[in-house]
């Protein structure tokens, strides 16, 4: 019952809108959805880097390992999955029958193996929500909806992984105003907003550090995976700045130095 709900739920996050509004994403989605299949663990794979919402967070695998084994989490979660356009979706409850990419659901994946590999694992399949080859930006919309609807067992996205994720889809490093358009047009259908004008008054500052120059965007990944909270109030004073040369001085600070050092900069 827990699973034909939380399955309900999730096509109903791309079934809501009236069908004369709903736009490209939403009308693959519902084409290449194949239906809920049981899928094997060992069969499951990560996602492609370019369709990863958010990057493996390695504490949150262990706290979910540790409250599969207890019992505080059931282990039947519905995932979300990708296959080709050949596969035959009925099999992969056989191990070695197919992969099948994982767009919702990664830490519950990990988590799901590593018991498996101790030999821990109380189940050996999984309930998942199964597309054909879904073209990139759709497969980010339902990873999406998966992990921010369901927030995967309590983990929503950070301000970081929603800015690698605009960066993800991002036509070029130096857009032209119709490559702009069509950017804005991408995300505000991945993130479920519909009008254009409003996403970027609720995204405008994420949309600023997705446009960041590469070198300067590796420092941020960098400074992000360590003790410094990255929030997006942090980030406000610094896309004030607008030479691109300065931030990357002020983020260098801040990587070298540390945070008080930093604070006295800006």
């Amino acid at each position: 019952m827990c699973q034909t709900f939380l399955w309900m739920m999730e096509l109903t996050l791309i079934k809501a809108r009236d069908s004369s509004t709903k736009d490209t994403n939403e009308n693959e989605a519902q084409k290449m959805f194949l239906g809920i299949f049981d899928v094997h663990i060992e069969n499951l794979i990560p996602p492609s880097p370019k369709r990863a919402s958010r990057l493996l967070d390695l504490e949150h695998v262990k706290f979910l390992m540790d409250s599969f084994q207890s019992g505080v989490f059931q282990q039947l979660t519905i995932l979300v999955g990708m296959v080709p356009d050949d596969c035959d979706p009925s099999i992969l409850k056989m191990k070695g029958a197919g992969q099948v990419e994982t767009l919702g659901g990664n830490h519950t994946r990990e988590a799901l193996q590593g018991l498996l590999r101790r030999g821990l694992a109380t189940i050996t399949t999984v309930k998942m929500n199964i597309y054909s080859a879904l073209s990139t930006c759709t497969a980010l919309t339902v990873g999406w909806q998966h992990n921010v609807c369901l927030q995967e067992k309590q983990k929503p996205l950070s301000f970081i992984d929603k800015v690698r994720l605009m960066r993800q889809v991002r036509p070029s490093m130096h857009m032209s105003p119709t490559d702009m358009k069509a950017w804005k047009e991408a995300l505000s259908s991945i993130f479920h907003v519909k009008d254009i004008r409003r996403f970027q008054n609720s995204y405008g500052l994420h949309m600023k550090m997705a446009q960041l120059e590469q070198r300067v965007w590796a420092i941020v990944e960098e400074v992000s995976g360590g003790a410094v909270k990255i929030s997006e109030k942090f980030f406000r004073p610094l896309l004030k700045i607008q030479s691109t040369e300065d931030i990357e001085s002020c983020l260098n600070i801040l990587r070298s130095k540390g945070l008080a050092e930093y604070n006295n900069k800006m």
